[in-house]
């Protein structure tokens, strides 16, 4: 996993591997390297690592599914602020640029609805999802039914596209205020 990485993955991932390998992370992503050839599980965050804010380059990009098909291990991308991510042209998943199935893909709709609904998603293939409708049984701290459906309701209906369009609209007026604030108002400020 990522180093520095997320917290709460490191601790997951330490309840059940003896083995965890920590892979740097500079200015490009994780690095792509030796380290990766014996391993069964890479977790990253490409499009906004946690907590550098680093977005993984193209060849990263390219070199991690690569590696992930030649040394035969599973990816999971965590792209855990996908909903909220308001650049002009955020890059694509790396799953979308998979071509052999090994990259699995987690999302959340924490940030734009609501942290406490506890709503995500997966995808990937059947045999995982099997796996993790199996496992998600046994979990302690998963949402109430009656809430994945309101959700996949609000979803289905398109308010939550309309949701983004307004929140993204919002980033942008906020965005334009603060790049103002930084430029004309701080400095003068400031210099007082």
């Amino acid at each position: 996993m990522e180093d520095p990485g997320y917290p709460d993955a490191r601790n997951i991932f330490g309840q059940w591997a003896a083995n965890i390998k920590f892979i740097p992370v500079d200015e490009e992503g994780i690095l792509v390297d030796g380290m990766l050839e014996d391993v069964d599980l890479v977790y990253v965050t490409p499009n906004r690592q946690f907590p550098t804010t680093v977005t993984m380059s193209d060849r990263r990009r390219k070199a991690l599914l690569a590696a992930a098909e030649k040394h035969d291990f599973f990816v999971v991308e965590d792209d855990y602020e996908c909903d909220v991510d308001y650049r002009d042209a955020p890059p694509m998943p790396l799953y979308q640029a998979d071509q052999s199935g090994r990259v699995l893909y987690l999302g959340s709709l924490s940030k734009s609805l609501s942290p406490g609904l506890r709503l995500g998603y997966f995808v990937a293939p059947p045999e995982f999802i099997v796996e993790a409708r199996a496992l998600r049984g046994m979990m302690v701290r998963h949402p109430p039914v009656i809430l994945q459906h309101t959700a996949a309701l609000f979803i289905s209906l398109g308010y939550y596209d309309a949701l983004l369009l307004r929140l993204h609209k919002s980033s942008q007026r906020k965005g334009s205020v603060a790049k103002f604030l930084r430029a004309f108002v701080w400095p003068s400020f400031h210099h007082r």
